[in-house]
C-alpha cells in the first residue's frame, strides 16, 4: 500500500491529479461532504435507467465566488458477469456532460483513458471541468445497454461551486445526447470487440488447419518420393545380384 501526499488544489486536468490505473486517488472527506458556508456544494441523486434511455440534470454555476470545478461521478452496482464472459461489464451506463454555450461534450473517464469513446469497461465514470460564472452544463446519464434486469439503478454525485443550482430535467433534449463527433471509434466497433476476437480466433484456426494440411501433403510427397527411390534402387540392386548368382551357377 503506497501513500502519496499532495494538496488537492491542482487543476482537475493536471496529469498528477490521479493515475487511472490505481482508481481515482484518495477519497478526500472535506471535498466529499458539504457544510453550510463551504466553497463547494454536493448534489446527489439515486435513480435508474433502462436500455436506450437517458436522464439529464441541468447545472448552472451561478455567480462563482470560489470553486470553479464541476466534477460529476456516476457509479452503479453491476450484476455479476458469467465466468466465461470476456467483457465483465454486464450493464453499461455512460456519463457525459454537455456545455450549453459551446456545445462541447465531455465523456466519462475521457481524461483518464485518453479515449474519445464511451467507456465500456468500468462501472465508475468521472468527468471534471473548469467553468466560468453562469455557465450552463447538462449532465447526461445514459443506459447504453442493460442486459440483466429491465433497469439499472445508479448514483450520480456532482461536486461543484457552492453557488451552483442543479435541476433534474423531465426529458432529455436530443442535442444533449449528441456525442457522435467524439465517437471516433464508432459505437459498433466499440461494442463488437468480442466478435472481432472470435473472428480472429476462427481465422487463426482456419489458417492453422490449411498450413497443417499443406505440410502433411508435402511430407507425403517428399516421403513417398524418397521411399520410392530407395525401393527402386534396392530392386535394381536385387536384379543385379540375381544375375551374378545365375552367372556363377552357369559357371
Amino acid at each position: 500500500h503506497h501513500h502519496h501526499h499532495h494538496q488537492d488544489n491542482l487543476p482537475a486536468t493536471s496529469e498528477n491529479k490521479f493515475k487511472f490505473v490505481h482508481g481515482f486517488g484518495h477519497v478526500q472527506l472535506a471535498n466529499a461532504l458539504y457544510f453550510s458556508g463551504d466553497p463547494h456544494m454536493l448534489y446527489q441523486d439515486t435513480n435508474a435507467v433502462s436500455s436506450g434511455t437517458t436522464r439529464c440534470y441541468r447545472v448552472n454555476t451561478g455567480s462563482l465566488t470560489t470553486r470553479t470545478t464541476l466534477k460529476a461521478v456516476l457509479v452503479w452496482t453491476d450484476p455479476a458477469a458469467s465466468s466465461s464472459a470476456s467483457r465483465l461489464l454486464v450493464n453499461n451506463l455512460n456519463l457525459r456532460t454537455y456545455r450549453v454555450e459551446s456545445g462541447a461534450v465531455l465523456l466519462g473517464n475521457e481524461a483518464q483513458t485518453g479515449s474519445q469513446c464511451t467507456d465500456t469497461i468500468n462501472n465508475v465514470e468521472v468527468t471534471s471541468q473548469e467553468l466560468a460564472e453562469n455557465a450552463e452544463v447538462v449532465v447526461v446519464v445514459e443506459g447504453t445497454s442493460i442486459n440483466v434486469n429491465s433497469q439499472q439503478s445508479y448514483s450520480l454525485v456532482l461536486v461543484g461551486p457552492s453557488t451552483m443550482t442543479v435541476t433534474p430535467l423531465s426529458s432529455c433534449s436530443s442535442e444533449y445526447g449528441a456525442y457522435a463527433e467524439k465517437d471516433s471509434c464508432s459505437s459498433s466497433s466499440n461494442n463488437d470487440d468480442d466478435d472481432n476476437d472470435e473472428d480472429d480466433q476462427t481465422t487463426a484456426i482456419i489458417v492453422g488447419v490449411v498450413v497443417g494440411v499443406v505440410a502433411l501433403i508435402i511430407l507425403i510427397i517428399v516421403g513417398g518420393y524418397w521411399g520410392w527411390t530407395k525401393w527402386a534402387h534396392a530392386r535394381a540392386m536385387g536384379h543385379q545380384r540375381q544375375q551374378d548368382v545365375e552367372e556363377l551357377v552357369e559357371l
